[in-house]
């Protein structure tokens, strides 16, 4: 599995966000494309569905990444043991301040990824909501024309919480 500096957390601006697993591939037309050099057809890495998303609310607030002030930030990926971790200081538009910590591992085996996440109120009282999803409306927005290639067995599963 692979992605593209992906976060968890939501971030309404401009983004090209993308997970790919490997020999998930498609034949594109390059007839759609101008390329006069391509050949019939080649293949494209899917981007695949976002396994990773989480919703973060506190007191009615989402954390959005892209409004939120970043106070402080670290990232560290470790390719010998196989781990991501990050962790960060944001405050809302209310003020609200949050540690967060994630931890991302793939535990040896090449179809598991699993998280471990916090998150630490610093100058909060009230209700954190926490909510894990997977995002399945992913398209390729540079091939097959915005075109779909996955299909949910539970469509309630595969939708973003809060649109």
């Amino acid at each position: 599995m692979g992605q593209r500096a992906n976060f968890e957390e939501k971030y309404t601006g401009e983004s090209l966000q993308g997970n790919y697993i490997a020999g998930s591939i498609t034949r594109q037309d390059p007839r759609r494309l101008v390329e006069e050099w391509l050949p019939e057809y080649f293949a494209k890495v899917l981007n695949a569905p976002n396994w990773i998303g989480i919703s973060v609310i506190a007191g009615g607030e989402e954390l959005d990444l892209h409004t939120a002030r970043v106070i402080s930030f670290r990232r560290e990926l470790n390719m010998k043991q196989g781990y991501l971790e990050r962790s960060f200081v944001a405050e809302l538009k209310s003020g609200t301040r949050l540690q967060l910590r994630q931890h991302v591992s793939e535990h040896g085996l090449d179809e598991i990824g699993a998280i471990r996440y916090a998150v630490i109120p610093l100058n909060f009282q009230g209700t954190l909501t926490l909510t894990p999803y997977l995002d399945g409306n992913v398209v390729n927005r540079d091939a097959n024309y915005d075109e779909k290639f996955w299909m949910s067995l539970k469509p309630a599963l595969m939708e973003t919480p809060h649109g």
